[in-house]
């Protein structure tokens, strides 16, 4: 393993042992997740195996969120602890699965917009009617199927075969612990050399920009020496841009060798490739979820894969 920083490769997918796993989390939790986490969380996960990572060890996913790969890092034996800056609860599904202990720490005044736009439904919805109806007949495009996906959902929400089987009829004694530890990127509520491994699945974009490089050197701090920081983020072609409706910084390959101290010589960056290959890529098109495909306010309008504006790029850094 060593530092480099590689524009994700679509190829990812072919893996299907680990689309599998994928899918079988995504199914008892009932999640819809993001266009292009399949192939971060393969890569990830790809690089702990590169790594030798044994169970039990102390996995840091920052800006886990409600996100599969801490359940999944879980389910495969190491301890996480799952940083955010919102308070979360654990998800209804993971009851009777995965032990989950809540650490709420003092974030000392510190606010972001992102903390607002992604509260995990803890946040009363205080908008009046009207507005939130207009709201969504502005964003959804309704058709059948939209009814079909919807309905779908919730008829699985409501009774969830998938979690009733996984939580009655399999083990879970060889699962790891995983805590939800509130804290922010640049102040994290842990000692220096505590992590084994870090993992940070398309979060890192939701950072204050002028913060970005103090959250590399807190990553870092928590690390044990010779750790590995993993990290997946949005790749930009020509400038550092700022997406609206993710509320997400896109970067170039210069500013995230700036940060993250990585040579040319260790970069992979042919975006205009790459982002053709992932065009034409059946698989990638056949995996998107519902919610991009009758939506046009997010980050893959109406689910087409061709009017993408970013790339997923990852990044590796050892302490």
């Amino acid at each position: 393993m060593k530092n480099r920083i590689e524009l994700l490769n679509v190829d990812l997918l072919n893996q299907s042992d680990l689309l599998a796993e994928i899918d079988h989390w995504l199914k008892v939790f009932n999640w819809q997740q993001g266009w292009h986490y399949d192939l971060d969380m393969i890569w990830t996960i790809n690089l702990i195996e590169e790594y030798g990572l044994k169970p039990g060890a102390t996995i840091l996913d920052a800006g886990g969120g409600l996100g599969m790969t801490q359940f999944l890092l879980a389910a495969r034996g190491y301890n996480v602890i799952s940083l955010d800056f919102n308070t979360r609860i654990g998800p209804k599904y993971s009851k009777g699965i995965f032990n989950i202990g809540i650490e709420n720490t003092d974030l000392e005044g510190y606010h972001h917009e992102y903390m607002d736009f992604m509260d995990y439904g803890l946040t009363p919805n205080t908008k009046p009617f009207i507005s939130r109806l207009n709201n969504f007949i502005n964003k959804i495009k309704i058709t059948p199927e939209y009814f079909y996906f919807t309905m779908k959902n919730k008829l699985v929400n409501f009774i969830n075969p998938y979690y009733l089987i996984e939580k009655w009829f399999n083990s879970h004694d060889t699962f790891g612990e995983l805590t939800f530890l509130r804290g922010s990127f640049n102040k994290i509520p842990l000692s220096d050399n505590k992590i084994d491994f870090l993992v940070s699945i398309s979060a890192f974009e939701h950072n204050k920009y002028e913060d970005m490089p103090s959250s590399v050197d807190e990553f870092l701090r928590v690390l044990k020496p010779g750790a590995p920081l993993t990290l997946t983020t949005s790749a930009a072609e020509k400038n550092d841009w700022y997406f609206e409706a993710p509320q997400a910084w896109n970067f170039t390959k210069e500013t995230l060798q700036s940060w993250f101290f990585i040579s040319n010589n260790n970069t992979s960056f042919n975006y205009a490739d790459a982002l053709k290959k992932m065009i034409s890529s059946d698989m990638l098109k056949k995996r998107i979820s519902g919610f991009y495909k009758y939506n046009k306010n997010n980050a893959l309008p109406y689910g087409k894969i061709e009017d993408a504006s970013y790339y997923p790029v990852g990044i590796v850094k050892i302490k």
